[in-house]
C-alpha cells in the first residue's frame, strides 16, 4: 500500500428557487453544507434564482427537508453531478456500546469533523431507546474518540415491594442489581432498530 496523494469526491451544481423572504435561511443552509454560491438572479413576483456547488456527500445528509424546513416548503431544488473536486476529509465511525456500527460511519469533512461528530452522538442518544444498562455512545476519526455521549438506563426499582425495616433485603436485592448490571454492560450488545438508521440518515 502507498502514500494517498490525494482524495477527490463527486460535486454537484444545485439550484434553488425561492421566494426573496427566505433567501437568509437559505444562504446560511447552503454554506452550513460546505457550499459556495456561484450566482444569484431575481426572476418574476419577487422569485430568487440560487446557484451553487457543493459536495455530493453534503447534499445527501438531509440538504433537501432542511431546504424545505427554512422555506416553509416554498423552496424547489435541482440538482446535477458536475465531476470531481479535491476534498480534505475523514472517515468518521460510530461506536455503541464499544461496538462498532458500519452503518453509522460518514465521510466528514475535517473543518466540520468536530461539529458533526458532535451532533451525531447527540442525536443517537436522543433516538436509541433506553436499555437495562447505561450505554456509552462514541464517535471515532483517525483512531481517536472525539465525542461522546452516554444513554442514562431505564429505571426500575428492586426493593419495590420490601416493606417496613427489611434493611439487609434491600441492600442485598441493591447489591444484586448493581453487580447484575455490571455483568450485563460487559457482556452487551445494543439492538439498534431500523427507524434509529432512516432517521440517523435526516440528521
Amino acid at each position: 500500500y502507498g502514500d494517498i496523494e490525494g482524495v477527490t469526491e463527486p460535486e454537484v451544481t444545485i439550484t434553488i428557487r425561492t421566494p426573496g423572504e427566505y433567501i437568509n435561511k437559505i444562504m446560511t443552509l447552503v454554506y452550513d453544507h460546505e457550499g459556495e454560491v456561484t450566482s444569484t438572479t431575481s426572476g418574476d413576483s419577487g422569485q430568487l434564482t440560487v446557484t451553487a456547488t457543493m459536495p455530493l456527500r453534503e447534499l445527501m445528509r438531509g440538504f433537501f427537508s432542511e431546504l424545505k424546513q427554512a422555506s416553509s416548503g416554498f423552496a424547489s431544488l435541482s440538482y446535477e453531478v458536475t465531476g470531481y473536486a479535491p476534498a480534505d476529509v475523514v472517515k468518521l465511525d460510530v461506536l455503541v456500546a464499544k461496538e462498532e456500527v458500519p452503518a453509522l460511519t460518514e465521510i466528514v469533512s475535517k473543518e466540520n469533523l468536530q461539529k458533526r461528530a458532535r451532533a451525531v452522538v447527540e442525536n443517537l442518544k436522543e433516538l436509541l431507546p433506553q436499555q437495562i444498562v447505561s450505554v456509552r455512545i462514541q464517535a471515532r476519526a483517525e483512531g481517536d474518540i472525539i465525542a461522546a455521549e452516554t444513554l442514562a438506563a431505564t429505571r426500575k426499582n428492586v426493593t419495590e415491594g420490601l416493606y417496613g425495616g427489611d434493611y439487609s433485603r434491600k441492600k442485598k436485592q441493591l447489591k444484586n442489581q448493581r453487580e447484575g448490571k455490571k455483568q450485563m454492560k460487559e457482556d452487551m450488545s445494543v439492538q439498534i432498530p431500523s427507524d434509529v438508521y432512516v432517521d440517523m440518515l435526516q440528521k
